[in-house]
């Protein structure tokens, strides 16, 4: 009689900042409902705004309004991450420009998330949005790139302990107007951040079955995670680096007839 095994784990990991307070209960969910959470900072040469207009869900989120030069640091307060966690946000941001004849305008507009695992003193981005938008002086014309909230999911596998996390928004915009033709423009950069969140990832059920020399393994779909690694070994108490890998899969399910007596699997998601 054949004995098969399956052994289902999924690493991921995530990353956050923090001054003065901890978050270290999860899962953790921010939706600016109250103004600039405890313990985080707002620093930059006009910071982000408490925005009670642009919310992606209830009544607030954090937001910039940028006509000039704007620059701001949104930083959280210190996280103690567990292993297994992933972090979640959705952002948006706008370039508008309106040129009238003989003028010129420009708007563009920046939001880069970063991480440290220091304290601080070193960071590393992670991702970033961008929007940007032109007109010129040859003809009246209106440009608006206007985007729709984003979802950004980010793995931060190696990154547990404690760590900060950060969003930095930068803006520019201009607008040349026509005194002498009686000609105006207008540019502005808007951007907007909300529901951050840093959860576990869930673990799916497996099923493992055994039918005509075939062992075929079948498992929920776990949320973002891109694709699966399978790994097997005769030894379940096997340190897992020396398991041996057999395929990596983006369905969710997988089957083989390399069949022995006894063996064991091991299931990894992969954002």
């Amino acid at each position: 009689m054949k004995k098969f095994i399956i052994l289902f784990s999924f690493y991921l990991c995530l990353s956050s900042m923090i001054y003065g307070e901890v978050i270290d209960t999860f899962p953790y969910e921010q939706t600016f409902s109250y103004g600039l959470p405890p313990g985080w900072t707002n620093e930059g040469n006009s910071g982000w705004d408490f925005d009670g207009i642009d919310a992606h869900t209830e009544f607030y989120c954090w937001g910039d309004y940028c006509d000039g030069t704007d620059f701001a640091i949104l930083t959280t307060c210190e996280i103690l991450l567990p292993v297994d966690h992933y972090i979640e946000f959705v952002w948006q941001i706008d370039a508008y420009v309106m040129c009238e004849y003989q003028t010129d305008a420009y708007a563009e507009g920046n939001i880069y998330f970063e991480i440290s695992t220091d304290g601080g003193s070193n960071w590393t981005s992670l991702t970033f949005i961008q929007s940007q938008e032109y007109c010129d002086e040859s003809r009246d014309q209106t440009n608006d790139k206007s985007r729709e909230y984003e979802h950004v999911f980010i793995d931060l596998t190696g990154y547990e302990g404690s760590i900060y996390v950060r969003w930095i928004y930068d803006g520019w915009a201009y607008a040349m107007n026509n005194w002498e033709q009686g000609t105006t423009s207008e540019a502005f950069v808007e951007a907007h951040l909300d529901d951050i969140k840093i959860k576990k990832l869930d673990t799916p059920q497996v099923d493992i079955s055994y039918s005509n020399d075939e062992i075929a393994l079948n498992w929920d779909p776990v949320d973002f995670a891109g694709s699966y690694k399978i790994y097997s070994s005769t030894d379940p108490y096997l340190d897992f680096g020396s398991w041996t890998f057999v395929e990596e899969t983006a369905n969710t399910q997988w089957s083989t007839t390399n069949l022995i007596d006894k063996i064991y699997y091991r299931v990894i998601a992969i954002s």
